[in-house]
């Protein structure tokens, strides 16, 4: 009951993406105003938050730790060991939904403009921010910005 929800501040987004095409032409500075800045500030009165980062999806995050200390901020990835199947059977367990585009193919979900079916199949996240080096929006290592 208790949550937040966060948006882009309406200046960024009219000054930076007038016609709403920043993600094809610079994704880094996209998923800043969207993503980065707003957790940012959502997250200033907090000493720490919890992210649905999942070690199968990618090396990098598998050799993440479980908690992370960023800037006095402690991120906690409690997913982070836990193998695809291991969350299969929870959601099972408890009856929870799963995102409708993971039901049709999608793997790792964000943005619709970056976000499409894996092209590999042993990699989760290769439908992300296509025909680019991109593998993180960035909301896990902003402090370090």
């Amino acid at each position: 009951k208790n949550f937040i929800e966060i948006f882009p501040d309406k200046y960024d987004l009219k000054s930076k993406d007038p016609v709403d095409d920043l993600w094809s032409k610079n994704s880094d500075l996209c998923c800043d105003i969207r993503k980065v800045k707003p957790l940012k500030k959502a997250l200033i009165n907090f000493d720490a938050w919890f992210s649905g980062r999942k070690g199968f999806h990618s090396i990098e995050r598998s050799e993440k730790p479980l908690i992370e200390l960023q800037d006095d901020k402690f991120l906690i990835s409690p997913l982070l060991f836990w193998k695809q199947s291991r969350i299969e059977r929870y959601l099972n367990e408890f009856n929870l939904l799963k995102h409708p585009l993971n039901l049709l193919g999608y793997k790792s979900i964000g943005c619709a403009n970056c976000t499409m079916k894996p092209i590999k199949k042993k990699n989760i996240r290769s439908g992300r921010w296509l025909n680019s080096k991109k593998t993180e929006c960035g909301i896990h290592n902003f402090f370090k910005k």
